[in-house]
């Protein structure tokens, strides 16, 4: 049903880095998310709809009529709104969102990355430079991850976060 919305929501979209459609992106997470051990059903929902509020005309509101508050809740943590935060405070900010939007944040920017490492390999370092703070929030926050998802899933969210880190070299 996520993904059908998901679909349908962002149906015209493409993904700058690629050109594929917008869709292709929020199922890369959705299955990262799966490979990392995520079995939360709402968790995957709201990672094949973490940018729909952002990037469509859909609200936060909508959400929760189609797939409950709990859903909706993790989707607007997702939701990026510059006039409030820079980009930065946004991702600082999951220091303390919830287990489940940290989840979706770490594998989404984990897929971002890997686009810009396959379309444009000299800026994918810069790219996840720009996450620092998500990758301590996530390296911080292992207990916390481990006590909603398992020790086995929150150690391969530590583990992508330390290599997004790695990647990326030193704060900047």
């Amino acid at each position: 049903r996520a993904l059908a919305f998901a679909t349908e929501s962002h149906r015209g979209q493409v993904r700058d880095v690629s050109g594929v459609p917008y869709v292709f992106h929020t199922v890369d997470v959705a299955k990262r998310l799966g490979d990392a051990g995520v079995l939360d059903e709402e968790v995957i929902a709201a990672a094949l709809l973490h940018d729909i509020v952002e990037d469509t005309s859909v609200t936060v509101a909508e959400l929760a009529d189609h797939f409950g508050d709990r859903v909706a809740g993790f989707v607007d943590e997702m939701t990026f709104d510059e006039a409030q935060l820079s980009k930065g405070e946004y991702l600082a900010a999951f220091a303390t969102k919830s287990a489940g939007a940290l989840a979706i944040k770490i594998t989404d920017r984990s897929a971002n990355v890997a686009d810009y490492e396959r379309e444009s390999p000299d800026y994918a370092p810069k790219y996840a430079a720009k996450a620092h703070a998500l990758y301590s929030a996530v390296l911080a926050r292992e207990a916390e991850l481990g006590a909603a998802f398992g020790e086995h899933v929150a150690a391969r969210l530590v583990a992508e976060a330390t290599r997004l880190q790695a990647f990326a070299g030193a704060p900047r």
